[in-house]
């Protein structure tokens, strides 16, 4: 069967409440879905809370080093480069962050990084991290909590004990500070 925009066999600008089609569809331009509607899979018997895939986003952003207390005087970046992808409520970020210059000032509390494209749902879910270029301990775990990511460095050599990033580990020069985090977190 075909539907065409003008004419065809419904009459010009037809409104269905429902079209049932058996077999393949296929489309020249993207499908819009309304906002709050998406491909329903309730056909398929499942034990989730939904069956309704309603939300897919690519972006882009861009991540900063901030404190849980006083902010930092200034901060001054030579790569902040952030990707992510939403899936339902899933999302997976990947980022680049590397600071040319940290003036600390009167910052307190410990090392976060901010600008996370969506707020964390809680915060049971980690990654490792590569990072170089710090001035103490370099962080090796991060999690996602609120809109922040959580950096972490091992005090034991077998891992059992972790502490947040202090403020004294950053260091303060050019290409300092250098973490690439891919992380995989559920949004609220």
């Amino acid at each position: 069967m075909t539907i065409k925009k003008m004419g065809g066999i419904f009459g010009r600008n037809p409104t269905f409440n429902e079209v049932t089609i058996d077999g393949a569809i296929t489309a020249n331009g993207n499908i819009v879905m309304a906002n709050g509607k998406g491909i329903d899979f309730s056909a398929t018997a499942g034990t989730g809370t939904s069956e309704l895939f309603d939300d897919y986003e690519e972006g882009t952003f861009s991540p900063t080093y901030v404190t849980t207390g006083t902010d930092f005087d200034s901060v001054t970046y030579d790569t902040q480069d952030g990707h992510y992808t939403k899936i339902g409520n899933v999302v997976s970020a990947r980022f680049y962050l590397r600071t040319d210059s940290i003036t600390v000032g009167s910052a307190s509390g410990t090392v976060r990084i901010g600008g996370l494209p969506f707020t964390a749902a809680n915060s049971r879910n980690s990654t490792t991290v590569w990072a170089a270029a710090f001035a103490g301990d370099h962080p090796h775990i991060a999690q996602a909590s609120g809109d922040q990511i959580v950096l972490y460095y091992q005090t034991t050599s077998n891992g059992s004990s972790n502490n947040a990033l202090a403020i004294a580990d950053l260091g303060t020069g050019a290409n300092d500070n250098t973490v690439i985090i891919s992380v995989c977190y559920q949004a609220s």
